[in-house]
């Protein structure tokens, strides 16, 4: 019993990391295969946020290509989504796998290990692919839409920074804050 309550605590951490990449990937994909942009709409929704390097690269591919050729981008990536249920599935039944594992009496370490494999493998062939049509499609792009896209990944980069330094301002403690320049008011 003791052993359970020592790998309980990692346990749960390590599924709501794995709930929290599927939410994440989940949210690349709606963004990629989501409703066209509205009129007067730029492309852009707000400052910097996370979603990982996929998305933020769809995100900046579909800022730099005409509106006319977005409708047939997000084409591509339904298809590619359409083209993952396999993997998909192999990824909810590894889930599954996972719950049964940590579920059972006596606990099995090594099923445990084995459903995160599974969903990691997954979780990796998931990202190959979406990365594979992200490609295909930067391949397409002209040199000044590649150069426009480069602008825009520095620009996000950026004000990434920016947002991580205010963050690390925000965490040093007061008698740090008091003796900055600005008085340690947020920026």
């Amino acid at each position: 019993m003791s052993r359970l309550k020592s790998l309980s605590p990692l346990a749960v951490a390590l599924v709501i990391s794995l709930v929290a990449n599927a939410l994440l990937l989940g949210l690349v994909l709606g963004n990629s295969l989501g409703k066209p942009a509205r009129d007067g709409d730029d492309g852009r929704r707000g400052g910097p946020r996370g979603g990982g390097e996929e998305f933020m690269l769809a995100r900046g591919l579909e800022s730099v290509v005409p509106e006319e050729t977005q409708d047939e981008m997000r084409e591509t990536f339904r298809e590619t989504f359409r083209k993952s249920r396999d993997l998909w599935q192999a990824k909810h039944e590894a889930r599954d796998a996972l719950t049964k594992a940590l579920a059972a009496r006596p606990f099995d370490q090594a099923a445990v290990d084995a459903a995160f494999a599974d969903m990691r493998a997954a979780d990796d062939a998931l990202k190959a692919r979406f990365q594979s049509a992200l490609s295909d499609q930067f391949e397409s792009l002209t040199q000044d839409q590649r150069d426009a896209l480069v602008a825009r990944l520095e620009e996000i980069e950026a004000r990434r920074e920016r947002w991580r330094e205010r963050r690390r301002q925000d965490r040093k403690p007061e008698k740090d804050k008091a003796g900055s320049p600005d008085g340690g008011r947020p920026r």
